[in-house]
């Protein structure tokens, strides 16, 4: 879990503790219980450009007007 969550953040865009980042810690835990720690590892790795993406967007939404949808990938 740690491993992806500072490949995700690497730009600092997600804060420990804020909705975002919740939102993006119960996703990748979702991944991680469905295809084990090591390929979720590099389920994360592979797809990151899209995944960072979503997570912009998640952000914008959730600043934008409070919305928490979920992220998927």
């Amino acid at each position: 879990m740690a491993q992806i969550m500072v490949i995700l953040n690497e730009d600092g865009l997600l804060k420990p503790g804020g909705p975002v980042y919740k939102i993006v810690r119960e996703s990748v835990s979702d991944r991680i219980d469905r295809l084990g720690p090591d390929a979720a590892l590099l389920n994360v790795i592979d797809r990151k450009p899209q995944i960072r993406d979503q997570i912009k967007v998640l952000a914008m939404w959730h600043k934008k007007i409070k919305l928490k949808p979920t992220i998927e990938f």
